[in-house]
Parts: C-alpha cells; sequence; structure tokens
C-alpha cells in the first residue's frame, strides 16, 4: 500500500458551493477532478479524503456536475 499526494488538488468546494457561490464551488470540484484523474487512471486503486466534510461533497461530485 502507498500514498501519492496530489499536489495540485485543492479545496474541495464545499464551502463555496454552501454559501450561495455554487459556480465557484463547482469550478473548484472540476479542478479537483482533473488534478486526481491523471493518478485514477494509473495505478492508483482509490481516492481518499480524510475531511468528513469534503469527503461527503467529493461523494456528490457526479451529481452536482
Amino acid at each position: 500500500i502507498g500514498i501519492t499526494a496530489v499536489r495540485q488538488a485543492g479545496c474541495c468546494g464545499a464551502v463555496d458551493y454552501h454559501l450561495n457561490a455554487q459556480e465557484a464551488g463547482l469550478d473548484r470540484a472540476r479542478r479537483n477532478i482533473d488534478a486526481w484523474w491523471p493518478a485514477l487512471q494509473g495505478s492508483a486503486e482509490s481516492l481518499i479524503q480524510t475531511a468528513s466534510g469534503c469527503g461527503a461533497f467529493v461523494k456528490d461530485y457526479g451529481h452536482l456536475l
């Protein structure tokens, strides 16, 4: 088991999204997906999010986008 940090990923966008800045939150989500995608297409088997609120929002990316 190994861990690879994706440094290009940033804020999940939940705070923006829930404070009535939905487009800003969705832009952050898109940037994270773009940052994670190469690792997920490569050898990564999963994405781990240690902040519970962010994890809940990341789980909804597919629905929100």
